[in-house]
């Protein structure tokens, strides 16, 4: 090592070296004879080589020209931002000059800068060289550079793709104003070359070109360097985040939120369309007298396109377009709505606009099914962004939409990430896991199918198979169904992934984005809690409670906790809240034990109240009930039937579509008996019934007690007591006889059945017919016994409406 005291040079040649071993040679051979060439036309300069946690082979291959080198160290940052910023702290010269420690220097490369730089006289500018040739294995191409003022670019195409490399010529000045920043693999930030471009283009500091200069890049795949890792994001730089950049796009690159796909097909440009220039072969042929390989380049350089970077002008205006639109406040809606259906679509664009409220935007990653085949469409604070019309028009080239989101995340930080079946984002949320868990970005995986049926799709089943390997994280996964809460928990939340259960209906999404964005992560649940499902019942309306009177069933009692169970999930998956409330009325050891273990087990993700009274009485253990209660509309069951899964749901739909003041009550349209005997029949209609059929509700119950309705007709017409000790029963049939005569409708909903059992013991209607129980008397009787004139007045002609 020479190191004899010298005044300052006018080039500092620094190289970092890691772990190249041979490969390190020729690019040392290269510097040196730069520095040769330099010194022999009177420019002095220095080498400074800085090992970086380097292997033996590779200081060994340092140590041969330690005499040729003016400043060797070793440090152990294994960082190259920090091994490149160590170098500058050591240089010496006017200009700094760089190489990787496996690339290969063009002999006349910093000479040529240095009088470039010299005749320009601009010490607020970056040089580089007019090619950047790469070779090694099956990687030979040549790539033309840009200047800051090239027509075609703008510095948000940063925003998209690596322009400026470290092969970089600059006064010592610039590394004063803008420092290397070092990269931190560990918080998910790279490529601090890139993000250096970035920080000086902000502070307005220009780029130009060396004519007839190549730099020569060695590709290897194999082979792990300092800054290349996949998956990781720019650190935050003021060049994203300056408005005049921002703003000055759409107008640089003639698109707006309307503008023709066409238009955003890659912009680069072809130089020396022809054939590559005669001193580029000339060049490489003497830069193969360091390593053999650049002969695969000049084998197939005819062959080869010079084109400029790619410039993918939809996502760079896209970038932009969403950096002027999220503001501080925001979180990104990821949705794959190529099949969806135009009812599901307006369900979730009604859930969005939910969502966007208190000045919380969303950013909505979508197809063409949201946006009207527009590349962007905005609605208020929701404004949908049409990646997919992107991605095609990037062909092979989709990282560059890849690398934009990244960088867009980077600078400005979402409040969360929501991921409805989106292919993309699955990925890229697994290549930046680091990123998003360091920054504490929460995200969730939205299934809407269950975790079960999904297993038919060959996507899905990849998709599984990769949250088994987590291959890509989330901090939360949401499933719509029991069974898929119960699958996940026992698969995922081992690994800190919290499990929701959540409403099918999308409409609904707006509570799944108000609670990630504000939940902080905790263990996930064995069963989901009230957060878990996407509904916090202690501050959202309830819209059905379900009564459920039991008495001494017993173990006939498990297959209604089965069907309610059943039915209360499904009514979930269309967006209601429903809460269940049980009222054992003298209960006995058996049902009481049993209905413990069913909240626990068929009801742990629902709300359940347990209420145990002594009235020995169905009519008033129901009004308990319904004291209880908090729902809209409420659904009375009985403990030993079975119920159609769509029960709940139906009739809350029937119910919801009633004009105001219209309110009615509704009953399965099926009812189906089974255990001691077996029947069926319809309920029916009272608008078919002629007035001799209404009648006939004197000697027949025409609806059984499987009712459903607003909670204001249960408060206004309590269910009477059944008195079976002072010969009364047939509670149901009586309250039926009231509201009828108070000109109710009782309504039958189509597709729902009702499975009533008969046990051959034990009964309420066997206790009631047993002791020759008659109905109470009651005002509709009254109304047909002393004649029709009144009939207005009790509202009976209603009936036939």
């Amino acid at each position: 090592m020479n190191n004899a005291a010298l005044p300052a040079p006018n080039l500092s040649f620094i190289v970092n070296a890691h772990r190249e071993e041979l490969l390190l040679m020729p690019a040392l051979r290269s510097v040196i004879a730069a520095a040769v060439f330099c010194r022999n036309i009177n420019i002095s300069c220095e080498i400074i080589v800085i090992g970086d946690k380097v292997d033996p082979a590779t200081r060994s291959v340092i140590s041969r020209f330690d005499q040729q080198i003016d400043v060797i160290e070793y440090v152990e940052y294994g960082n190259l931002g920090s091994a490149r910023q160590h170098a500058i702290m050591r240089a010496k010269g006017e200009y700094y000059c760089f190489l990787d420690g496996d690339d290969i220097w063009q002999e006349k490369w910093p000479a040529l800068a240095y009088q470039h730089a010299q005749r320009t006289d601009n010490r607020n500018c970056i040089y580089h060289t007019e090619l950047f040739a790469g070779f090694g294995v099956d990687s030979s191409f040549v790539r033309a550079q840009l200047r800051s003022d090239d027509p075609i670019f703008h510095p948000l195409h940063l925003a998209t793709s690596w322009h400026f490399c470290n092969n970089l010529f600059a006064h010592s000045s610039i590394f004063t104003r803008v420092p290397i920043t070092p990269y931190d693999h560990s918080k998910g930030f790279g490529s601090e070359d890139w993000h250096w471009s970035c920080e000086t283009l902000a502070q307005g500091i220009e780029r130009d070109l060396v004519p007839g200069t190549v730099y020569f890049y060695r590709r290897d795949p194999a082979r792990p360097t300092l800054g290349t890792i996949a998956g990781l994001v720019l650190q935050p730089t003021a060049l994203f985040r300056d408005p005049a950049i921002i703003d000055s796009y759409a107008d640089f690159a003639g698109l707006d939120d309307r503008c023709d796909a066409q238009l955003l097909h890659i912009k680069n440009r072809i130089r020396y369309a022809d054939e590559l220039p005669a001193w580029l072969y000339a060049e490489a042929k003497a830069a193969t007298r360091y390593d053999n390989d650049i002969f695969e380049l000049l084998r197939v350089a005819s062959d080869l396109k010079c084109e400029t970077p790619d410039i993918n002008v939809g996502a760079s205006y896209l970038f932009g377009r969403a950096a002027a639109f999220c503001g501080g406040n925001y979180s990104i809606v990821a949705i794959d709505c190529e099949n969806m259906t135009s009812d599901r679509a307006g369900h979730l664009q009604l859930g969005l606009r939910r969502a966007a409220r208190d000045g919380h935007r969303l950013l909505v990653l979508c197809g063409d099914a949201l946006t009207a085949q527009q590349l962007v469409r905005q609605e208020g604070d929701v404004c949908y962004f049409n990646y997919k019309m992107v991605l095609r028009e990037c062909g092979d080239i989709a990282y560059l939409l890849d690398q934009a989101l990244g960088n867009f995340l980077s600078n400005y930080r979402p409040a969360a990430i929501i991921n409805v079946n989106s292919e993309y984002v699955d990925y890229f949320c697994g290549a930046r896991r680091q990123f998003l868990g360091h920054q504490d970005i929460p995200s969730v995986r939205y299934m809407l199918a269950p975790l079960h049926d999904i297993q038919a799709a060959f996507w899905d089943r990849r998709l599984m198979a990769d949250l088994n390997q987590t291959k890509f994280s989330y901090t939360y996964l949401a499933v719509t169904d029991l069974d898929s809460f119960k699958y996940a928990s026992a698969m995922y939340s081992v690994s800190g992934t919290e499990i929701l259960m959540v409403p099918a209906k999308l409409s609904y999404i707006e509570l799944l984005i108000s609670h990630v964005r504000s939940a902080q992560r905790k263990p996930s649940p064995s069963t989901p809690d009230k957060l878990t499902l996407a509904a916090d019942y202690d501050n959202q309306t309830v819209d059905v409670s379900c009564i459920l009177n039991l008495h001494r069933e017993g173990a006939i009692v498990m297959p209604t906790f089965t069907s309610i169970a059943r039915m209360m999930e499904f009514a979930q998956h269309q967006g209601l809240h429903c809460e269940l409330v049980i009222v054992l009325d003298n209960a006995d050891g058996e049902t009481r034990r049993l209905t413990a273990e069913a909240q626990k087990n068929f009801f742990s993700a629902l709300p359940v109240t347990i209420i145990e009274v002594s009235n020995g009485d169905l009519g008033s253990s129901r009004r308990n009930g319904i004291d209880r209660s908090t729902g809209t509309y409420i659904a009375l069951l009985d403990g030993d039937d079975l119920y159609s899964e769509n029960w709940i749901a139906e009739a809350f739909s029937h119910a919801r579509s009633e004009a105001p003041g219209k309110a009615a009550i509704y009953h399965p349209e099926v009812n189906i008996y089974f255990g001691a005997h077996h029947r069926a029949f319809r309920h029916p209609d009272p608008a078919t019934l002629d007035p001799s059929g209404i009648a006939g509700l004197l000697l027949e119950n025409y609806w059984t007690s499987l009712s459903f309705g607003h909670r204001s007709i249960y408060l206004e017409n309590p269910v009477h007591d059944n008195g079976i000790d002072d010969g009364h029963g047939y509670e149901d049939w009586h309250w039926n006889m009231d509201t009828v005569a108070k000109g109710i409708k009782h309504r039958p909903v189509p597709r729902t059945a009702h499975f009533v059992r008969l046990k051959p013991t034990g009964s309420l209607n066997l206790r009631s017919a047993s002791g020759s129980a008659i109905v109470r008397p009651s005002s509709f009787a009254r109304q047909l016994i002393f004649g029709r004139s009144k009939s207005k007045a009790v509202g009976v002609s209603s009936v036939h409406n």
